[in-house]
Protein backbone atom coordinates (compact mmCIF):
# COMPACT_ATOMS: atom_id res chain seq x y z
CA UNK A 1 0.00 0.00 0.00
CA UNK A 2 1.08 3.27 -1.06
CA UNK A 3 1.96 5.81 1.48
CA UNK A 4 1.63 9.64 0.85
CA UNK A 5 3.60 11.97 2.72
CA UNK A 6 2.98 16.08 2.77
CA UNK A 7 5.76 18.22 3.53
CA UNK A 8 5.20 21.16 5.24
CA UNK A 9 7.67 24.14 4.55
CA UNK A 10 7.22 27.47 5.77
CA UNK A 11 6.78 30.28 3.19
CA UNK A 12 9.88 32.64 2.59
CA UNK A 13 10.79 34.91 -0.63
CA UNK A 14 14.46 33.98 -0.16
CA UNK A 15 14.16 30.57 -2.28
CA UNK A 16 17.87 29.67 -0.14
CA UNK A 17 15.88 29.41 2.44
CA UNK A 18 13.51 27.31 0.94
CA UNK A 19 15.50 24.79 -0.36
CA UNK A 20 17.11 24.49 2.63
CA UNK A 21 14.34 23.65 4.41
CA UNK A 22 13.05 21.66 1.86
CA UNK A 23 16.45 19.74 2.52
CA UNK A 24 16.26 19.88 5.84
CA UNK A 25 13.14 18.36 5.85
CA UNK A 26 13.71 15.07 3.61
CA UNK A 27 16.79 13.89 5.84
CA UNK A 28 14.55 14.00 8.86
CA UNK A 29 12.19 11.54 6.77
CA UNK A 30 15.09 9.37 5.65
CA UNK A 31 16.23 9.40 9.06
CA UNK A 32 13.21 8.76 10.89
CA UNK A 33 12.57 5.89 8.52
CA UNK A 34 9.49 7.34 6.22
CA UNK A 35 11.49 7.12 3.09
CA UNK A 36 12.66 4.08 2.91
CA UNK A 37 13.78 3.87 -1.02
CA UNK A 38 17.28 5.41 -1.78
CA UNK A 39 16.12 5.87 -5.35
CA UNK A 40 13.95 8.33 -4.54
CA UNK A 41 16.15 10.54 -2.16
CA UNK A 42 18.78 10.32 -5.03
CA UNK A 43 15.93 11.74 -7.83
CA UNK A 44 14.97 14.50 -5.35
CA UNK A 45 18.49 15.87 -4.27
CA UNK A 46 19.77 16.79 -8.00
CA UNK A 47 15.87 17.78 -8.37
CA UNK A 48 16.79 20.34 -5.69
CA UNK A 49 20.46 21.07 -7.09
CA UNK A 50 18.76 22.22 -10.37
CA UNK A 51 15.95 24.48 -7.73
CA UNK A 52 19.19 26.28 -6.38
CA UNK A 53 20.93 26.93 -9.22
CA UNK A 54 17.74 28.18 -11.34
CA UNK A 55 17.16 30.46 -7.76
CA UNK A 56 20.85 31.85 -7.54
CA UNK A 57 20.40 32.93 -11.59
CA UNK A 58 16.86 34.21 -10.64
CA UNK A 59 18.30 36.35 -7.61
CA UNK A 60 21.36 38.05 -10.08
CA UNK A 61 18.73 39.01 -12.79
CA UNK A 62 16.47 40.33 -9.60
CA UNK A 63 19.29 42.30 -8.86
CA UNK A 64 20.61 43.88 -12.52
CA UNK A 65 16.64 44.61 -12.72
CA UNK A 66 17.03 46.24 -9.39
CA UNK A 67 20.34 48.33 -10.79
CA UNK A 68 18.23 49.02 -13.86
CA UNK A 69 20.81 47.26 -16.04
CA UNK A 70 20.25 43.73 -17.57
CA UNK A 71 22.76 41.22 -18.35
CA UNK A 72 24.78 40.57 -21.53
CA UNK A 73 23.91 37.46 -23.05
CA UNK A 74 26.82 34.49 -23.44
CA UNK A 75 27.19 33.88 -26.94
CA UNK A 76 28.70 30.45 -27.48
CA UNK A 77 32.55 30.16 -28.03
CA UNK A 78 31.97 29.17 -31.93
CA UNK A 79 29.96 32.16 -33.08
CA UNK A 80 32.41 34.94 -30.79
CA UNK A 81 34.69 35.60 -33.92
CA UNK A 82 31.98 36.07 -36.20
CA UNK A 83 29.89 38.11 -34.22
CA UNK A 84 33.12 40.31 -33.35
CA UNK A 85 33.03 40.79 -37.44
CA UNK A 86 30.06 41.97 -37.26
CA UNK A 87 30.34 44.46 -34.40
CA UNK A 88 33.28 45.50 -36.65
CA UNK A 89 31.05 45.82 -39.77
CA UNK A 90 28.57 47.56 -37.70
CA UNK A 91 30.90 50.33 -36.50
CA UNK A 92 32.13 50.21 -39.85
CA UNK A 93 29.31 51.25 -41.26
CA UNK A 94 28.27 53.44 -38.13
CA UNK A 95 31.54 55.49 -39.34
CA UNK A 96 30.99 55.76 -42.70
CA UNK A 97 26.89 56.96 -42.15
CA UNK A 98 28.26 59.83 -39.45
CA UNK A 99 30.13 61.06 -42.33
CA UNK A 100 28.02 60.69 -44.92
CA UNK A 101 25.55 62.71 -42.44
CA UNK A 102 28.61 65.15 -41.89
CA UNK A 103 28.91 65.67 -45.66
CA UNK A 104 25.30 66.20 -45.97
CA UNK A 105 25.27 68.69 -43.82
CA UNK A 106 27.78 71.03 -45.14
CA UNK A 107 26.29 70.50 -48.51
CA UNK A 108 23.24 71.97 -46.82
CA UNK A 109 25.10 74.81 -45.37
CA UNK A 110 26.79 75.41 -49.01
CA UNK A 111 23.40 75.63 -50.25
CA UNK A 112 22.23 77.76 -47.35
CA UNK A 113 24.92 80.61 -48.10
CA UNK A 114 24.53 80.08 -52.11
CA UNK A 115 20.38 80.95 -51.43
CA UNK A 116 21.84 83.70 -49.43
CA UNK A 117 23.64 85.11 -51.98
CA UNK A 118 21.56 84.63 -54.49
CA UNK A 119 18.75 86.35 -52.27
CA UNK A 120 20.89 89.72 -51.95
CA UNK A 121 21.82 89.44 -55.93
CA UNK A 122 18.84 91.85 -56.61
CA UNK A 123 20.27 94.42 -54.08
CA UNK A 124 23.50 94.04 -55.61
CA UNK A 125 22.56 94.62 -58.89
CA UNK A 126 20.39 97.64 -57.97
CA UNK A 127 23.89 98.99 -56.32
CA UNK A 128 25.43 98.52 -59.19
CA UNK A 129 23.61 100.73 -60.97
CA UNK A 130 23.59 103.49 -58.79
CA UNK A 131 27.54 102.60 -59.12
CA UNK A 132 27.40 103.01 -62.74
CA UNK A 133 25.41 105.84 -62.81
CA UNK A 134 27.53 107.69 -60.68
CA UNK A 135 30.26 106.48 -62.41
CA UNK A 136 28.69 107.75 -65.84
CA UNK A 137 28.18 111.55 -63.45
CA UNK A 138 32.30 111.51 -62.75
CA UNK A 139 32.69 111.04 -66.65
CA UNK A 140 30.69 113.61 -68.11
CA UNK A 141 32.49 116.15 -65.44
CA UNK A 142 35.57 114.98 -66.46
CA UNK A 143 34.64 115.74 -69.83
CA UNK A 144 33.67 118.66 -69.38
CA UNK A 145 36.60 119.44 -66.86
CA UNK A 146 38.37 118.32 -69.77
CA UNK A 147 36.71 120.79 -72.93
CA UNK A 148 36.58 124.11 -70.44
CA UNK A 149 40.51 123.26 -69.89
CA UNK A 150 40.94 122.95 -73.63
CA UNK A 151 39.02 126.29 -74.27
CA UNK A 152 41.44 127.96 -71.15
CA UNK A 153 44.62 126.81 -73.23
CA UNK A 154 43.20 128.09 -76.12
CA UNK A 155 43.08 131.37 -74.60
CA UNK A 156 46.43 131.73 -73.74
CA UNK A 157 47.53 131.63 -77.95
CA UNK A 158 46.21 134.28 -80.20
CA UNK A 159 45.95 132.94 -84.27
CA UNK A 160 45.53 135.09 -86.78
CA UNK A 161 42.31 134.93 -88.92
CA UNK A 162 44.28 134.89 -92.04
CA UNK A 163 48.04 134.16 -93.24
CA UNK A 164 49.62 138.13 -93.81
CA UNK A 165 52.03 140.59 -92.66
CA UNK A 166 51.73 141.85 -89.02
CA UNK A 167 51.51 145.92 -89.01
CA UNK A 168 50.43 148.44 -86.10
CA UNK A 169 51.72 146.31 -83.32
CA UNK A 170 51.27 147.51 -79.91
CA UNK A 171 52.22 144.88 -77.40
CA UNK A 172 55.60 143.28 -76.62
CA UNK A 173 56.42 140.18 -74.57
CA UNK A 174 55.62 140.07 -71.25
CA UNK A 175 52.66 143.00 -71.14
CA UNK A 176 49.96 142.77 -69.38
CA UNK A 177 46.60 143.70 -71.28
CA UNK A 178 42.62 143.64 -70.95
CA UNK A 179 40.28 142.08 -72.81
CA UNK A 180 39.25 144.01 -76.05
CA UNK A 181 42.81 146.08 -76.14
CA UNK A 182 43.98 145.77 -79.78
CA UNK A 183 47.43 144.31 -79.93
CA UNK A 184 48.11 144.52 -83.94
CA UNK A 185 46.79 144.72 -87.74
CA UNK A 186 46.94 141.94 -89.77
CA UNK A 187 47.72 142.65 -93.77
CA UNK A 188 46.64 139.86 -95.84
CA UNK A 189 49.09 137.78 -98.07
CA UNK A 190 46.79 135.98 -99.93
CA UNK A 191 44.10 138.50 -101.18
CA UNK A 192 44.34 141.71 -101.64
CA UNK A 193 41.62 143.79 -102.96
CA UNK A 194 41.12 147.88 -103.94
CA UNK A 195 37.93 149.62 -102.41
CA UNK A 196 37.26 152.12 -104.67
CA UNK A 197 34.49 154.88 -104.23
CA UNK A 198 32.60 155.45 -107.15
CA UNK A 199 30.22 158.45 -108.02
CA UNK A 200 26.70 157.41 -107.34
CA UNK A 201 26.24 158.71 -110.91
CA UNK A 202 28.39 155.88 -112.01
CA UNK A 203 26.46 153.15 -110.76
CA UNK A 204 23.61 153.04 -113.46
CA UNK A 205 25.34 149.78 -115.13
CA UNK A 206 28.16 148.38 -112.65
CA UNK A 207 27.65 144.61 -111.52
CA UNK A 208 29.08 142.00 -109.61
CA UNK A 209 31.53 140.13 -111.75
CA UNK A 210 32.54 143.17 -113.99
CA UNK A 211 36.16 143.37 -115.31
CA UNK A 212 38.47 146.18 -113.71
CA UNK A 213 41.83 147.73 -114.24
CA UNK A 214 43.84 149.28 -111.45
CA UNK A 215 46.65 151.76 -111.36
CA UNK A 216 48.82 152.74 -108.31
CA UNK A 217 50.49 155.87 -108.04
CA UNK A 218 53.51 154.60 -106.51
CA UNK A 219 53.83 152.30 -109.33
CA UNK A 220 53.64 154.47 -112.54
CA UNK A 221 53.00 152.78 -115.68
CA UNK A 222 52.17 149.09 -114.17
CA UNK A 223 48.40 147.90 -114.36
CA UNK A 224 46.53 145.31 -112.17
CA UNK A 225 43.54 143.79 -112.71
CA UNK A 226 40.78 141.94 -111.00
CA UNK A 227 37.24 141.82 -111.05
CA UNK A 228 33.95 143.37 -109.17
CA UNK A 229 33.63 141.59 -105.98
CA UNK A 230 30.75 143.02 -104.57
CA UNK A 231 29.33 147.01 -104.15
CA UNK A 232 28.19 148.31 -101.13
CA UNK A 233 24.47 148.55 -99.47
CA UNK A 234 24.76 152.18 -98.87
CA UNK A 235 27.26 155.72 -99.13
CA UNK A 236 30.16 155.87 -97.75
CA UNK A 237 28.62 159.02 -96.01
CA UNK A 238 25.78 157.12 -94.34
CA UNK A 239 28.89 155.51 -91.93
CA UNK A 240 30.32 158.68 -91.12
CA UNK A 241 30.69 160.08 -87.57
CA UNK A 242 28.63 163.13 -88.12
CA UNK A 243 26.45 162.03 -91.12
CA UNK A 244 24.86 165.19 -93.40
CA UNK A 245 21.49 165.74 -92.56
CA UNK A 246 19.76 168.37 -95.18
CA UNK A 247 16.30 167.74 -94.46
CA UNK A 248 16.24 171.86 -92.85
CA UNK A 249 17.59 174.73 -94.19
CA UNK A 250 19.62 175.42 -97.01
CA UNK A 251 19.79 172.32 -98.96
CA UNK A 252 23.21 171.85 -100.94
CA UNK A 253 23.10 169.25 -103.13
CA UNK A 254 26.50 166.48 -103.06
CA UNK A 255 27.19 164.02 -105.07
CA UNK A 256 27.64 160.94 -103.06
CA UNK A 257 30.34 157.82 -103.20
CA UNK A 258 29.50 154.03 -103.34
CA UNK A 259 32.50 151.51 -101.61
CA UNK A 260 33.07 149.04 -104.72
CA UNK A 261 35.00 146.20 -103.70
CA UNK A 262 37.67 144.96 -106.36
CA UNK A 263 39.68 142.21 -105.90
CA UNK A 264 42.49 141.62 -107.83
CA UNK A 265 43.79 138.16 -109.44
CA UNK A 266 46.16 136.34 -108.08
CA UNK A 267 49.93 135.42 -110.07
CA UNK A 268 50.29 138.50 -111.22
CA UNK A 269 53.92 140.46 -111.29
CA UNK A 270 54.93 142.94 -108.64
CA UNK A 271 51.28 141.58 -106.57
CA UNK A 272 53.85 141.43 -103.63
CA UNK A 273 54.70 145.29 -103.80
CA UNK A 274 51.41 146.45 -102.92
CA UNK A 275 50.71 147.86 -99.26
CA UNK A 276 47.63 148.66 -97.57
CA UNK A 277 46.34 152.12 -98.06
CA UNK A 278 48.24 153.22 -101.39
CA UNK A 279 46.13 155.49 -103.55
CA UNK A 280 44.96 153.79 -107.06
CA UNK A 281 42.92 154.56 -109.78
CA UNK A 282 40.05 152.21 -110.64
CA UNK A 283 38.44 151.49 -113.92
CA UNK A 284 35.73 149.07 -114.56
CA UNK A 285 34.15 147.73 -117.66
CA UNK A 286 30.78 148.04 -117.60
CA UNK A 287 29.29 147.02 -121.39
Amino acid sequence: MARLYVLAVAKTKNPYHRFGRILGLLVKLVAAGFLRNPRLVLLIIPLCARLNRAARRCERLMAHLAAGRLPKPRAPACASGAAQAGVKQAEAARQSTVQTVGQAQARREQAAGQLSQAQTAPRQIAVSRTAKEQALAKIAQARAALASAKIQLRYTRIYAPCDGAISNKTVEAGTLVQAGTPLMAVIPSETIWVTANFKETQMTHLRKGQHAEVSVDAYPGHTFTGLVDSISAATGSTFALLPADNATGNYTKVVQRVPVKILLNPDQPDLDRLQAGMSVTAAVAVK
